[in-house]
């Protein structure tokens, strides 16, 4: 039996319209904003969303009209708007002097009893899905706003990102004998665009979750023997750790969502990971973790987190490093890729010779409270840990992508040396680094007990006892984690370089 596919069918003296959305069944209803015909709810919840949604908007607005609400409603929601209107010392958050001495101000500060210092129009956009950005606010609201950020009541509105290195599936990433995914895309050709590093061009672009394992590299990556004519430093073990910490503070910092600003979460990375943002050279685990560990505790990253913090990035960094080497190439990769986003949208905002429009990137300067060593070499040579604060213009546009370049070459450089390291180097420099948190915590817990004042003079003497490797030749990096792992303290502080 062969079902019409004309709209009306006629029979008799009565005319029956086809469903406008299923075009099978005969149409009983009529959409009251639209007049489109349709024959179920299913194909009424399918016509069009604007209409079903203003539909149970308007329903919700009318059932929320006819609550009564009792005393205890009442009391209840009286209760959470003080909350939210006082902070914790008991203070109004929307305190200010002006207000009290301004009598035309009476208004607002009726909307702040109420709790809401958005307006109705701006309520009424939110509820309809146009969520205004924030120079679209007027004055007042923008200032409220701020003030309600200020106190991180915000905060409490952000869901807590779960970070993919303690995700399950982590552990059953693989790649290939080159550091390349496994799996290749169809669409993909060999003469496709590419980076000079060899990563894929449009690898920034894949939109990824925050909560899955970034996707390692598209394209195979060369040997270090390939890169440089020179034997790899043992010391590159230690300086991998240290990315690999900064990496994983960036990404907490940023709730995993780096792509939200990749500029700033470059600059947030540069100021961390000192071995890429100052060209540093560390020389055991102990002297690149405290001054990792030491910006992350500074007045630059005051609302972070603190100590508790840094102790525990040092745990995510054990975690991705007992991963192995798939999943160290994949955050290596994923640095990479924010790296270079970054460095493309420096592109995008600022003209050719002109001052970077978002210079945004630290300025990483010694600290003048602190001096710096005057040693001949790198090496030797003690850094200052502590950066300014983050200026904006500062520094050229040229300037800034040349660190953000340079970066790149060097996160690159360390992806390839992972890549020819085996799980078991991996694992030993996760056992090193969970020594250096032990260390470091019993190091700083008498300070906790004994004031601030006493802290910083740990964190001084814990400067000035900074070990340093011994020169032990160009040695397997299994063979040099173990021989750091198995001495003391004491040995190691002993070992300099002639």
């Amino acid at each position: 039996m062969e079902v019409s596919t004309s709209s009306t069918v006629h029979g008799g003296s009565e005319t029956r319209v086809i469903c406008k959305v299923c075009q099978k069944q005969f149409s009983k209803y009529t959409c009251p904003r639209c007049n489109l015909r349709y024959c179920s709810l299913p194909c009424y919840k399918g016509h069009s969303l604007r209409c079903t949604e203003s539909f149970m908007r308007e329903n919700v607005i009318e059932e929320m009209r006819d609550i009564q609400a009792t005393d205890e409603t009442k009391e209840k929601t009286l209760q959470m708007l003080k909350r939210i209107h006082f902070d914790e010392a008991g203070r109004s958050i929307f305190e200010d002097e002006s207000f009290a001495a301004d009598e035309s101000q009476e208004s607002l500060d009726s909307d702040d009893a109420e709790g809401s210092f958005f307006s109705e129009r701006t309520i009424q956009c939110i509820m309809e899905g146009e969520v205004p950005t924030l120079e679209e606010l007027t004055e007042t609201e923008r200032e409220h706003f701020m003030r309600y950020l200020a106190t991180g009541e915000g905060s409490r509105l952000i869901q807590p990102w779960n970070p993919w290195w303690l995700n399950p599936l982590a552990k059953n990433v693989s790649v290939s004998k080159q550091g390349s995914s496994l799996i290749q895309s169809l669409d993909s050709s060999p003469d496709s665009s590419s980076s000079p590093s060899g990563m894929a061009a449009n690898d920034e672009l894949m939109e990824v979750s925050p909560s899955e394992v970034p996707a390692p590299p598209s394209k195979p990556l060369p040997s270090v023997r390939e890169l440089t004519l020179k034997e790899p430093s043992p010391l590159l073990a230690v300086h991998l750790a240290e990315v690999v910490y900064a990496y994983c503070f960036t990404l907490r910092y940023y709730n995993g969502d780096w792509r939200s600003d990749p500029v700033e979460a470059t600059s947030v990375f540069l100021s961390v990971s000192h071995v890429v943002g100052q060209a540093a050279l560390p020389e055991s685990v102990c002297e690149a973790f405290h001054e990792a560990l030491q910006t992350v505790c500074s007045p630059v990253f005051k609302h972070a987190g603190g100590l508790p913090l840094g102790l525990g990035l040092l745990d995510d960094c054990v975690a991705v490093l007992r991963l192995g080497r798939p999943c160290v190439i994949c955050a290596l990769s994923d640095l990479h890729n924010m790296l270079q986003n970054a460095k493309q949208e420096f592109y995008s905002e600022s003209g050719p010779g002109e001052q970077s429009g978002t210079a945004r990137l630290q300025e990483l300067k010694p600290s003048s409270s602190i001096a710096s060593s005057s040693g001949k070499s790198k090496t030797r040579g003690r850094r200052s840990v502590m950066p300014v604060n983050l200026v904006v213009g500062q520094g050229s546009r040229k300037k800034d992508l040349r660190k953000i370049e340079a970066g790149m070459r060097k996160v690159f450089f360390l992806m390839c040396w992972a890549n020819d390291q085996v799980d078991e180097d991996f694992s030993s420099l996760a056992a090193l680094v969970e020594t250096e948190k032990a260390r470091t915590a019993e190091t700083l817990e008498p300070a906790n007990k004994t004031g601030p004042h006493s802290k910083a003079a740990l964190i001084d003497l814990l400067r000035n006892s900074e070990g340093v490797l011994s020169t032990l030749g160009h040695q397997a990096p299994t063979r040099l984690l173990h021989k750091l792992k198995d001495s003391t303290p004491a040995e190691r502080g002993s070992r300099h370089l002639s």
